[in-house]
């Protein structure tokens, strides 16, 4: 025999009731023996319950009632519900005149809803000719006299169930989640009760299976409503479900598992919408490989006792939980320290007020004496109950953690250290139980990225995004989602921005406050994870506001030199800041755009190294133009007209030509090996005459040609063997013993430097190792599209990308 049990979706009118049927029939036509278990149809029993608040309430319902009841008898209108109705209204109608409800009379009332299931159902079986007869299971099952939450007396139960069925036939359409205590009082069997109703029936009747048709494929991860990377479980062990079911796992009931076991019962959770899928076995045999699953429950609150008088005091644990029992309340997770002078736990939270004012009155006397300092209560928490993970393998998840800024409340494992429970603050929760899924199971970790600038760099990058995403899936296991992109006036913020026509919705977005507490306020209140802010602007005022980020759990990575720029003061303060708070930030594209300069740089220094020299062309557009001069022949003049026409330049070439950003590339050079240099150490020689850089725009290029003669006179003197070059150069001693300066300098036609052409930049790095013979970096230094690839390379080379 098989027991098939069908929940409340898959029974609702529609596609529901009749795929119920098609399977029905499909085992009847295979002439397999198979008894029915149906829990009420849809959502009758929150229906049905809502009726009895309303009438308790002395509220008209008539109509409401009456649609009800259309609802019911529709997928066979001539089926006949009179006695049912008249039960039901007699109770609505005693509620309503006393205003009150008891526990006894509700189990009757929410009991029709699986009577009126069963009957149609069966009538439904019997109108294609099958000999189906509903079944009321309150004839078999039996129990004690908890209403709501009955417990089964077992040996009765199975002694009447095999009675009964001893001389049955037909097809048994049996209500679940109903029984009877021992006057015939209608009692109900808690929450997925007809869960638990089709495994008794399965232990009784001595069945070969259980097939539980939901409306999922199956137990799963995690909840897939929350974690949209949650996966099926193809199977588990009794233990396993157990575990999760205890844990709170809303398709399994804890006591579904436990009358299956000691005949070994397999129960196999199935979907009724989705034939092809085979859902998730339970059974008793050994599985493939442990199972990992993560499980959130958001309807607890947390009571914390503490006080240094209670170090060494016996009983007070046990008054604790025995007070507590005395008024039916149950204490989950318990957490006490060594020192004895805390104990913390976990009760339901529609029980935390009452928990607390109890324990607030049995310990009066030693508040009164300081021997207790405080008994707290922590309203919103929620749990994450983490099954098949070893403590031992718990260092991921709490790096995970960290990073993101989740604040761990408590942390308890089981006795044989296999499953974890960690306490969070609510508003968390999501954002946890993502990150822990996304660890224990190796999922595609979700990178949530805010992006700044609107400009070539920030194009370039979010098409670099789509254009790569399921390469990075299967290279780096992550996927970058961008929810916040932001130019100097709009700002958009999606969950999941759809990275196609992005210009457009942002030009429609939100005005810009100029503040990122727009864009850390969407990241909170949506409880987003692994989050990086990605500047693509020049902006100085924006990294005013990264410390701010670092706080808010942002990793940081930019294109902008602001902030590596800063007085040496400031960026000391802001390093500490991001090491207090976890977080990263990386420049790489500071310096050399693309070029791995920055990341050579610490590689050579973590070796063990010692850096001596750096030199090199560090500014595409001024490499450009003095290679024109050398290898075209052009003026100065020409060869700056000619690299603003590439775009090579600033749309006001001077601000190239004035090297600051070639000693703002230098200064973060110097930085990185130890020098705490600012940009005022370095000497920058101009290659304009200073009165030029207060004419306006037109001017100036009219008479940029005045300074052709300086330059002609410069490579004359020098004769063809030397050609010069605009070079930052850094000659290191020791911390306290460095020169930084950007020149003009004259430099071998032969050289490495001397043969470098076009807009590409060279860096030439001189150690202890590569004393003689430097490590040179050259290659495109500039671009929106380099740029962009470096940003990304930053990325992926964050921690929070690791596995």
């Amino acid at each position: 025999m098989k027991i098939l049990k069908f929940g409340g979706r898959s029974l609702a009118n529609g596609e529901g009731i009749d795929r119920v049927l098609s399977i029905i029939e499909r085992f009847l036509l295979r002439k397999e023996k198979i008894a029915v278990v149906l829990s009420a149809r849809g959502a009758t029993t929150d229906q049905l319950e809502r009726f009895l608040e309303l009438a308790v309430l002395g509220l008209n319902i008539e109509e409401e009632w009456e649609a009800f009841k259309r609802e019911q008898v529709a997928p066979r209108p001539e089926i006949d519900f009179s006695s049912e109705w008249q039960v039901l209204e007699q109770i609505l109608q005693g509620v309503r005149l006393l205003g009150d409800l008891s526990p006894k009379v509700k189990d009757l009332f929410i009991a029709h809803g699986e009577l009126l299931s069963v009957k149609l159902v069966a009538a439904l079986l019997r109108d294609k000719g099958y000999e189906a007869q509903a079944v009321d299971s309150r004839i078999f099952i039996k129990t004690d006299e908890h209403f709501g939450s009955a417990n089964v007396e077992q040996s009765l139960s199975n002694r009447l169930t095999e009675d009964y069925f001893s001389a049955f036939t037909g097809i048994p359409i049996i209500t679940g989640f109903i029984a009877s205590d021992k006057r015939g009082d209608t009692t109900t069997l808690g929450r997925n009760g007809s869960n638990y109703s089709a495994s008794l029936l399965a232990s009784f009747l001595e069945a070969n299976e259980v097939l539980s048709y939901t409306h999922i494929n199956g137990v799963y991860s995690t909840n897939p409503a929350e974690v949209r990377e949650a996966r099926i479980l193809p199977e588990l062990h009794y233990k396993e479900a157990s575990e999760m079911a205890t844990f709170g796992a809303s398709i399994l009931h804890e006591k579904t598992i436990d009358p299956l076991i000691d005949k070994r019962i397999p129960l196999r959770i199935l979907n009724t919408f989705d034939e092809e899928n085979e859902g998730t076995l339970i059974h008793g045999g050994n599985s493939k490989k442990p199972i990992r699953s993560v499980i959130l429950q958001s309807d607890k609150g947390m009571l914390n006792l503490k006080g240094d008088g209670l170090l060494g005091k016996v009983g007070i644990d046990g008054r604790i939980f025995s007070t507590l029992s005395t008024y039916g309340i149950s204490v989950g997770i318990i957490s006490q320290g060594s020192s004895e002078e805390g104990i913390s736990f976990v009760v339901a939270k529609n029980k935390l007020t009452l928990a607390h004012n109890i324990l607030l009155e049995e310990f009066r006397k030693e508040i009164s004496e300081k021997v207790i300092y405080r008994i707290e209560r922590q309203d919103n928490i929620s749990i994450l109950n983490i099954t098949g993970l070893p403590i031992n393998d718990f260092s991921p998840c709490f790096n995970a953690l960290k990073r993101n800024n989740i604040e761990l409340l408590l942390v308890n494992n089981n006795f044989d250290g296999s499953n974890l429970s960690i306490v969070v603050r609510d508003t968390q929760g999501e954002k946890a139980l993502r990150l822990v899924h996304q660890s224990i199971l190796e999922d595609p970790k979700i990178i949530n990225l805010a992006v700044l600038g609107a400009g070539q760099v920030a194009a370039s990058f979010l098409q670099q995004i789509v254009a790569s995403k399921r390469d990075w899936e299967h290279s780096y296991g992550c996927s970058l989602n961008v929810y916040a992109i932001a130019s100097s006036r709009r700002l958009l913020l999606d969950r999941e921005i759809d990275l196609k026509g992005w210009s457009l919705r942002l030009e429609d977005g939100l005005v810009n406050d100029g503040s990122l507490s727009q864009i850390v306020g969407y990241a909170k209140k949506h409880q987003l994870e692994n989050l990086v802010l990605v500047d693509c602007t020049a902006s100085s005022a924006v990294v005013e506001d990264y410390s701010y980020l670092v706080k808010n759990g942002f990793s940081i990575v930019a294109a902008n030199k602001a902030a590596a720029t800063r007085p040496y003061v400031k960026w000391e303060q802001f390093n500490k800041s991001l090491e207090k708070n976890g977080q990263e930030f990386l420049f790489g594209t500071n310096v050399g755009a693309a070029l791995p300069v920055i990341r050579t740089l610490r590689g050579i220094i973590s070796s063990g190294d010692r850096v001596k020299r750096i030199r090199g062309l560090f500014s595409g557009s001024l490499s450009f133009v003095f290679s024109a001069m050398a290898d075209k022949g052009l003026s100065f003049s020409e060869s700056v007209c000619l690299a603003m026409a590439k775009g090579y330049t600033e749309p006001d070439p001077r601000v190239d030509l004035s090297g600051n950003d070639i000693a703002k590339k230098l200064l973060i050079l110097a930085r990185e090996i130890g020098v705490k240099a600012d940009l005022s150490d370095i000497i920058v020689e101009p290659l304009l005459p200073e009165q030029m850089n207060d004419l306006n725009i037109d001017t100036f290029l009219a008479q940029l040609s005045e300074c052709n003669d300086q330059f002609i006179y410069k490579q004359e003197r020098l004769g063809n063997e030397k050609v010069l070059k605009y070079m930052a150069e850094l000659h290191f001693e020791d911390l306290d013993n460095c020169s930084l300066s950007v020149k003009l300098v004259p430099v071998s036609r032969r050289s490495l430097i001397g043969q470098l052409s076009g807009s590409d930049n060279i860096f030439e790095i001189f150690t202890e190792a590569y004393a003689d013979r430097p490590l040179c970096i050259s290659g495109a230094g500039a671009g929106a599209a380099v740029t962009a690839r470096g940003l990304l390379t930053d990325i992926f080379s964050l921690r929070m990308t690791k596995r």
